[in-house]
């Protein structure tokens, strides 16, 4: 198995807008559908507003 984990940063909430986008355009849901995928799921530090983790 193989993980990746993905660091968005922005400013001014980019990292959060990119991240509602991606579920809101239906993105995510063809990712999550793709053969052997485990997990595809955003996660937001609580200390750092300006960046969202992918795992």
């Amino acid at each position: 198995m193989i993980t990746v984990n993905l660091y968005y940063k922005g400013q001014n909430g980019a990292a959060r807008a990119f991240a509602d986008e991606m579920e809101k355009s239906g993105i995510v849901d063809a990712i999550r559908a793709e053969e052997g995928n485990l997990r595809y799921q955003y996660f937001q530090p609580l200390d750092d507003p300006e960046t969202v983790r992918k795992d």
